[in-house]
């Protein structure tokens, strides 16, 4: 008989042994609840998508913006909506896949999975917060006041409300490099001693990735990025050095 398994929130449920049927019943289940959160998010934008486009408009004083064709506004707060439905629904997210997969774990990985989405939620919030009061206040500043003089800036709002959405979800991608560390660590792929000793090469691939998430062209906005993720790389470091420490310390304990 096919087992119905409810919409539970609790972290402390189906402990038993579940077949492959069983698991892809919960994960249509748990995916079903994370698309109604996110429908309920995008329908509660909707009712406030005025004050969206206003707190978009804050962000660049003095610019114009126009729309190209019939219905360009109306879709533009759609994708605005979406957007803050995305951002808005990635604690459920995290929330769900950490029940979903911690029936099968022992209760020390259960905490280090608790641990981990907690990380990855402080980070991505940082993120975007970063992005939202620096980096794209920054990019907006060289771009309107670049040519300023010989060309009227006159920005599309679609364009514009899609490149700053776009920043803030990279940012907060860019500000889980510490969460990447700590997996690395983990399944014994980096040590924080090959961390340290190949630093070049590890500050050259994240400085590449941040430009390529990064997608403004100017080099302030680059350089602010550079900085972030040479600082988040040192950060993960004395993260993945510390539970290296823990680890060693608790292997005696538990050998006697």
């Amino acid at each position: 008989m096919e087992r119905n398994f409810s919409y539970l929130l609790d972290i402390r449920q189906n402990d038993a042994q579940m077949n492959l049927r069983s698991h892809c019943v919960e994960f249509r289940q748990r995916l079903f609840w994370t698309l109604s959160v996110l429908f309920l998010f995008f329908i509660g934008c909707i009712c406030n998508s005025s004050l969206f486009v206003i707190l978009l408009q804050s962000l660049s004083p003095g610019i114009k913006f126009l729309q190209f064709a019939p219905g360009e506004c109306l879709l533009t707060s759609l994708k605005i909506c979406l957007y803050v439905g995305v951002m808005l629904v990635v604690p459920c997210v995290v929330h769900q896949t950490v029940v979903f997969i911690s029936p099968g774990m022992a209760k020390f990985q259960q905490r280090a999975a608790i641990f981990f989405a907690f990380s990855v939620l402080v980070l991505f919030v940082s993120g975007i917060l970063f992005g939202f009061f620096v980096l794209v206040p920054t990019a907006m500043i060289f771009f309107a006041n670049y040519g300023l003089g010989v060309v009227e800036p006159l920005w599309s709002f679609d364009k514009y409300s899609g490149f700053i959405f776009v920043t803030l979800l990279n940012s907060g991608l860019v500000f889980q490099l510490p969460v990447f560390q700590m997996v690395f660590s983990t399944f014994h792929v980096f040590s924080s001693l090959q961390m340290i000793l190949k630093w070049r090469w590890f500050f050259f691939l994240s400085v590449v990735a941040s430009g390529v998430l990064t997608p403004s062209v100017d080099p302030i906005t680059q350089i602010l990025m550079s900085f972030v993720v040479i600082f988040l790389y040192g950060l993960g470091v004395c993260v993945v050095l510390f539970t290296e420490e823990i680890s060693i310390v608790k292997v005696p304990r538990l050998s006697m």
